[in-house]
């Protein structure tokens, strides 16, 4: 039993984290975390940097990574995917949460106005674009649920399934959202 365990953390580890190696460096001045996040997938390298004045956002998203990993691999372990229909919807809702702290974390867009502590600014294009990278991520996943059924005939995927899903990974995109203004952690801004 125990090593049925440690077998599907094994399957279910490169699954989740696409053999994630994070490279972190603390950068002295003004107290700003910086680091770069290398997601490896041979035989592509697929490099991101990771710049955040606003360490509680980087904090939320690691923290909810690892709270997926772990609620991921006890279910699992349990077969909660198949005893309990309705286990994919928080996770798919948790999911969408983490991606929308994951796209903000990365600042692709926005750069950092003032110090360690200060709110990220972020205009309506940001909202726009952070919501439509969320989709974007879901509806991939989404359609590997559809490859992965058309290969192996496991009923992985259906219409209703694949729209409801969908429809969590927003809400919980939008949830971050709102979470993120009423913390003061993003802070809209006129343009």
């Amino acid at each position: 039993m125990l090593f049925g365990f440690f077998k599907s953390a094994y399957l279910a580890a490169p699954l989740l984290f696409s053999e994630t190696a994070h490279i972190i460096e603390k950068s002295k001045k003004h107290g700003v975390f910086r680091g770069f996040v290398v997601l490896s997938t041979s035989p592509c390298y697929t490099v991101s940097m990771l710049t955040s004045g606003n360490k509680r956002l980087v904090r939320l998203m690691l923290g909810n990574i690892l709270g997926i990993f772990g609620v991921n691999t006890l279910a699992i372990f349990f077969y909660f995917y198949s005893a309990l229909w309705w286990f994919d919807m928080p996770m798919h809702f948790w999911g969408g949460a983490w991606l929308m702290f994951a796209v903000l974390a990365s600042r692709i867009w926005v750069r950092p106005e003032g110090g360690a502590g200060d709110p990220m600014f972020v205009t309506r294009h940001t909202f726009v674009i952070a919501l439509l990278i969320v989709f974007a991520i879901g509806a991939a996943w989404e359609g590997f649920e559809y490859v992965v059924q058309y290969y192996t005939g496991a009923g992985l995927a259906n219409p209703l399934d694949s729209l409801s899903d969908l429809a969590f990974d927003m809400s919980g995109a939008l949830f971050a959202w709102l979470y993120l203004q009423k913390k003061r952690i993003i802070v809209w801004k006129r343009v």
